[in-house]
C-alpha cells in the first residue's frame, strides 16, 4: 500500500483528505481507515465528523451512514464540480439533535464560486 499523504487536522471533526489509491480501492481499506478515524475521533470527544466529498465517493459515505446536509457545486478551473457536505454522529447530543444540521435534499442545488469553504469546529 502507498500512502500519498497524512493530514493531521485540526481535531473539529472535518475530514480534509481521505483518498485509498485506485489499485487499492474495494479491499476495504477506505472503511478500515474511516472506522479507525471515527475511532478515534470518538474518543477525543468529537461529537460528529464531516466531509465535503464529490459525487464519486458519495455512495461510499453514505453506506458508512454520513447523510448529506449540504447540497454544493463549486467551480474549478472553470468547470462545475458538484459535491455535498456529509456528516455522520458520534457522540449524539442529550437531546437527540445532531449538532442541529437538518439534512437536505440531495437535488438541492447551492452555487459557490470559491473551491473550498471556510470550516467551522463541531463541537
Amino acid at each position: 500500500m502507498e500512502i500519498r499523504r497524512y493530514d493531521r487536522g485540526e481535531m473539529d471533526g472535518f475530514i480534509d483528505y481521505f483518498y485509498v489509491h485506485l489499485r487499492w480501492q474495494g479491499r476495504g481499506i477506505g472503511k478500515a481507515l474511516l472506522v479507525a478515524l471515527e475511532s478515534e475521533a470518538a474518543k477525543l470527544g468529537v461529537k460528529a465528523i464531516r466531509a465535503d466529498v464529490s459525487i464519486t465517493v458519495k455512495a461510499f459515505f453514505l453506506s458508512r451512514g454520513f447523510r448529506v446536509t449540504e447540497a454544493k457545486s463549486n467551480i474549478i478551473l472553470g468547470h462545475s464540480a458538484p459535491n455535498s457536505r456529509m456528516q455522520k454522529t458520534l457522540i449524539p447530543e442529550s437531546d437527540g439533535a445532531a449538532n442541529g444540521s437538518h439534512p437536505i435534499p440531495s437535488e438541492t442545488n447551492q452555487a459557490s464560486s470559491s473551491v473550498s469553504s471556510r470550516r467551522r469546529p463541531l463541537r
